[in-house]
């Protein structure tokens, strides 16, 4: 409980820290392009995530050895 409780309450202070930059007055535009180069950021670090999953998956998919072990360990998973 005390771990989901961190996680909420950093997601509120990331929520928090946006609305404050997009709430300045002084410099709006170049507050917002900082945000949504920082989103562009995140999605990318995801997709390439995401992408090294499946080449590992797949490269461990055509090995022999590795593709058996891997179908083992999903059903005793």
């Amino acid at each position: 409980m005390a771990e989901v409780n961190e996680k909420e309450l950093r997601k509120l202070s990331w929520c928090v820290t946006r609305w404050s930059y997009s709430a300045d007055g002084k410099n709006r535009v170049d507050n917002r392009l900082t945000i949504k180069a920082f989103d562009h950021l995140k999605m990318a670090i995801k997709f390439r995530k995401l992408m090294r999953h499946w080449l590992n998956f797949s490269n461990n998919r055509v090995q022999w050895v590795k593709a058996d072990m891997q179908d083992v360990f999903k059903r005793w998973k």
